[in-house]
């Protein structure tokens, strides 16, 4: 469907397309192009872009530290907050701020708590992070001081594997160092999961209810009625949601992405739970079985799901090819 006015207050835009947008059109009417611009707004421009991207990177490591608390993992903690530090210490020797260490450094010192105050909702993160540990007590070797020597050697394997993957230059051979996807799961885990809860929690009747009151009246005629049809489609999401009985979750990896669904719909339907099944597909299932799915499959089935089946699966090809095509179709 078509964007409205309604939908865009739901979903801002990005700072940076905001920001931006407002330094090219002081003055302006329309937007102007980079050809048009004059010496000192390209190099206005130029520096705003290299603040915006130095925020999303210090954002970036804020999340790491506080993930890392989160789940009890002082070696990632660690690694994360000595990586800030030094952003930020190269960001201040280069006299763009002389107060920069004191205004990022104590946001990630301490965290409020989650934003999300439904009761739900922090249930089922807390069942998230139960089962994250759940599952790291299941991978990791009883001896403590090989634990941390290995907590180690997995936060550097998994950055060079997340590096290639975020470039999309990763390789079928790189999936096959235990250690590396150890060290993606202890670190993107919990994170991922808790995206999934925060993202659906937001077609919670409670939570439209309280988004669209706030600009309600701001409306024209045209307007409400787009808000009323668009409420309607969410509501009729969210009652999907709760019938839910088959899930395929492409390109799994660790299995977060079905973690986090299974324990948002735990904790957001009350009644008879209906016997959920769920299919992970991924190119490199053998290599996530051994690593990590192994280890978590016993910790979800039967208490969250009834049955987990595995399979391999190309997501760069189209859905119709082999077997994919029959998981989609069978999903809710």
């Amino acid at each position: 469907f078509v964007p409205s006015p309604f939908f865009i207050q739901l979903h801002p835009l990005r700072p940076t397309a905001i920001k931006m947008n407002k330094m090219i059109t002081q003055g302006h009417s329309e937007p102007k192009s980079n050809a048009n611009l004059t010496s000192s707004e390209r190099e206005a421009k130029k520096q705003l872009k290299s603040e915006l991207k130095f925020q999303r990177k210090v954002k970036k490591l804020q999340t790491r530290v506080k993930h890392a608390i989160s789940r009890n993992d002082p070696v990632v903690e660690k690694s994360a907050r000595e990586e800030l530090e030094a952003l930020l210490s190269k960001k201040a020797d280069s006299g763009d701020d002389d107060q920069l260490q004191q205004q990022h450094l104590p946001t990630f010192i301490s965290y409020p708590p989650n934003n999300d105050n439904n009761a739900q909702g922090q249930a089922a993160l807390d069942e998230v992070l139960f089962i994250f540990r759940r599952l790291l007590a299941s991978i990791d070797e009883d001896d403590k001081e090989k634990i941390r020597d290995e907590k180690i050697q997995q936060t550097e394997k998994a950055r060079y594997l997340l590096r290639n993957m975020t470039k999309g230059t990763q390789s079928k051979s790189m999936f096959r160092d235990i250690s590396a996807l150890r060290g993606y799961a202890r670190q993107k885990f919990y994170g991922r999961a808790s995206l999934i809860i925060e993202s659906l929690g937001k077609l919670s009747p409670n939570a439209l209810e309280a988004a669209a009151s706030s600009f309600h009246n701001h409306l024209d005629d045209q307007q409400r009625q787009e808000q009323k049809l668009q409420m309607d489609i969410m509501n009729m999401c969210w009652e999907r949601l709760g019938s839910i009985e088959k899930m395929c979750s492409l390109g799994c990896g660790p299995g977060n992405d079905a973690v986090g669904l299974s324990a948002f719909l735990r904790h957001s339907f009350k009644g008879e739970v209906p016997d959920r099944e769920v299919a992970m597909l991924d190119y490199a299932i053998d290599e996530w079985n051994d690593a990590v799915l192994d280890g978590l499959i016993p910790i979800l089935v039967p208490d969250y799901v009834s049955r987990i089946s595995c399979h391999c699966c190309d997501i760069t090809k189209q859905i119709t090819d082999d077997k994919t095509e029959h998981f989609v179709e069978n999903s809710d």
